[in-house]
C-alpha cells in the first residue's frame, strides 16, 4: 500500500469513527431480559446522542433527563405512577421523548430553561398539570394525549414553542400561554375544561385550527399583544373569546354561530374579520343574531347583535367600526340599497351605503355607539312580468272592453 492510499484511508477510519459517535449507542429498559431494569440506570449510562428504548411496563417516575438523549417508549411503556410527583424532569438541551405513557400526581412532564425538548406521539396522566415548560425555548410537543385534573399544557417565560395535533382534556384549563413569545398552536382539541387556553401576556402568538369541545369558554387573553386565531371550529362551548387590555390581536372566522356568546373586548382593540365585514373598536361584546330578512332583501354573511360593556368605564367612549366588502357585481339586486341596515325594529333601516374614500376607493363603514343589531344587506330586484302575462292582460281587457260595447248596443 502507498503511503498516498494509507492516508486516504486512516481519514477515511477517522470519519466512519466520528459517524459512530455521533449516532450513539442503544441501551434497553425493560422489567427483565434488558440491559437495564428501570429509567435511572439507563440515564446514568447514557451519553449525548444515545438512544434509550423502553420496553413494555410501568417503571418508577422521578426521572430527570440531564443528558441530550431520545427516550422512546414501545407500546405499553409506562414511566411514573399516581403516588409519583413527578414522572419526567428534563434539565438538558435536545431531549426527544417519544411514545412513551408518563403518569404523575403532580407533573406529568416538567422542563426547565431548556432548548429544543421534543415530546411527540406520548400520553401523560396528571393530577395537576400534564406538561409545564418554564423558561425553555424552540420546544416541540406534538401528536400528544394529555389528561390533568388542573392545567393540561403550560408555558411560562417561554419563546418558539410549538403545540400541534394534541388532543387535551383537562377539567380546570387546557392550555396556559404565560409571558410567552412566538407560540404556534396548530390543530388541537382541547376538551372539557372550564377554560380552553389562557394567554396571559403572551406576545405574536398564532392559534390555528383549534378545536374546542365542552368548554365553558374557549379562550382568555390578558394584556397579550398581536396575536392571531383563526380557523376555530366549536362544539357545547358557551363563549369562544375574552379579551382584556389586548392590543393589535385579530380573530378570523368563517361565522358567528357557535358559541353562545362570541366575543367580549374590554380595553382592547381587537378586529374579529368574518367574511364579508370586519368588526373592531373596544369595550363591546359580539355575538350571531339570529335573524331572518324581509320579503325582498337579501343578506350577506352573519346579522350581528352588538353590545357594550359599560362597566369597563375606559377613558374612550366605547364604539363599534364595521367595514364591509363592496362585491364587483351584485346581479339580482336594486341600485343603492347594499349597505349596512339596522335591524332592531320590523323594517330594515339603511344605515351605510358604500362611498369613496379619500384615495378614491369606495369603502363602506359604519360607526356604532349604541347598542345595535345589524346586518349587511340588500334589496332584490322586483321580477320583471313576462310578456305573456301582458299579452292576457290584454286579450282580457279587450274582451271586456267588445262586451261592454255589445252590452250597450242592446
Amino acid at each position: 500500500m502507498t503511503e498516498k492510499a494509507a492516508r486516504v484511508l486512516a481519514v477515511l477510519l477517522c470519519i466512519l469513527i466520528a459517524m459512530g459517535g455521533v449516532q450513539g449507542a442503544t441501551l434497553t429498559v425493560a422489567p427483565d431480559g434488558g440491559a437495564y431494569t428501570d429509567l435511572h440506570q439507563a440515564l446514568d449510562a447514557a451519553a449525548p446522542g444515545d438512544e434509550i428504548v423502553v420496553r413494555a411496563g410501568t417503571y418508577p417516575g422521578g426521572v430527570v433527563i440531564g443528558v441530550p438523549v431520545t427516550v422512546s417508549g414501545e407500546e405499553g411503556a409506562t414511566i411514573g405512577t399516581a403516588g409519583d410527583t413527578t414522572a419526567l424532569s428534563v434539565t438538558a438541551d435536545d431531549v426527544i421523548i417519544r411514545n412513551l405513557a408518563c403518569t404523575a400526581a403532580g407533573v406529568g412532564i416538567i422542563a426547565n430553561q431548556t432548548d429544543g425538548l421534543v415530546v411527540r406521539d406520548c400520553r401523560v396522566i396528571s393530577d395537576g398539570v400534564g406538561i409545564l415548560c418554564s423558561r425553555c425555548n424552540e420546544s416541540t410537543l406534538a401528536t400528544t394525549q394529555v389528561m390533568a385534573a388542573q392545567t393540561g399544557i403550560e408555558t411560562m417565560f417561554c419563546m418558539g414553542t410549538k403545540i400541534s395535533g394534541c388532543q387535551v382534556t383537562a377539567d380546570g384549563i387546557g392550555i396556559t400561554l404565560r409571558d410567552t413569545e412566538d407560540t404556534a398552536l396548530e390543530g388541537v382539541h382541547l376538551m372539557g375544561a372550564e377554560l380552553g387556553i389562557l394567554a396571559e401576556n403572551a406576545e405574536r402568538c398564532e392559534i390555528t385550527n383549534t378545536t374546542f369541545t365542552g368548554n365553558g369558554a374557549g379562550i382568555l387573553g390578558v394584556g397579550i399583544t398581536d396575536c392571531s386565531i383563526t380557523g376555530s371550529a366549536f362544539s357545547d362551548v358557551i363563549q369562544y373569546i375574552q379579551f382584556y387590555a389586548a392590543s393589535g390581536c385579530s380573530v378570523e372566522t368563517p361565522s358567528l354561530e357557535g358559541p353562545t356568546y362570541f366575543a367580549a373586548d374590554i380595553f382592547s382593540n381587537t378586529t374579529y374579520c368574518c367574511d364579508p365585514y370586519t368588526v373592531s373598536g373596544r369595550d363591546f361584546g359580539l355575538l350571531a343574531d339570529t335573524y331572518t330578512p324581509p320579503e325582498g332583501y337579501q343578506l350577506f354573511g352573519d346579522a350581528m347583535n352588538i353590545t357594550f360593556i359599560s362597566a369597563a368605564e375606559s377613558a374612550e367612549a366605547p364604539s363599534v367600526t364595521i367595514e364591509a366588502d363592496i362585491p364587483a357585481e351584485l346581479p339580482g339586486i336594486a341600485g343603492n340599497t347594499y349597505g349596512i341596515y339596522r335591524t332592531d325594529g320590523t323594517e330594515p333601516v339603511l344605515m351605510a351605503v358604500p362611498d369613496v374614500s379619500e384615495e378614491g376607493s369606495q369603502i363602506l363603514q359604519m360607526t356604532v355607539t349604541e347598542p345595535a343589531h345589524i346586518a349587511l344587506m340588500a334589496r332584490t330586484e322586483a321580477d320583471e312580468t313576462p310578456y305573456y302575462y301582458i299579452f292576457l292582460w290584454a286579450v282580457v281587457a279587450l274582451g271586456v272592453l267588445l262586451l261592454l260595447v255589445l252590452w250597450r248596443k242592446r
